[in-house]
């Protein structure tokens, strides 16, 4: 892992799309001009009405990858990082043990549609 580098998170670049139950959660993945972090942005929709939205980064602190999110109106719209645990070539794990949901937030390329 300590190999696992900015650029090996190419394929996360794009547009994620994701459902549970009845929320439709989209999220969108592109290089900071600079090429130093990939940024994100979020948005959880129910019935076509927007439930939440996150902005994310992923970059290097100390050394190790870490996933930031701030939720908009959640946790005093403080970042919360999560620390880089797994990464293979086509998936990649963070982890928070200590916040309190979710404490992992996991990626897998399963389809990639070009």
């Amino acid at each position: 892992m300590s190999q696992t580098t900015l650029d090996s998170l190419e394929w996360l670049s794009g547009n994620w799309q994701h459902s549970h139950r009845d929320l439709l959660f989209t999220e969108q993945w592109n290089y900071s001009p600079d090429r130093t972090s990939l940024i994100g942005n979020g948005i959880a929709y129910k019935n076509e009405k927007i439930m939440s939205q996150e902005d994310m980064r992923i970059e290097i602190v100390e050394g190790v990858l870490h996933y930031i999110v701030t939720v908009k109106n959640h946790n005093e719209n403080r970042a919360i990082p999560f620390r880089l645990t797994n990464a293979t070539t086509n998936s990649v794990t963070f982890e928070n043990l200590e916040h309190d949901f979710p404490p992992k937030i996991e990626y897998t390329l399963i389809n990639n549609v070009s």
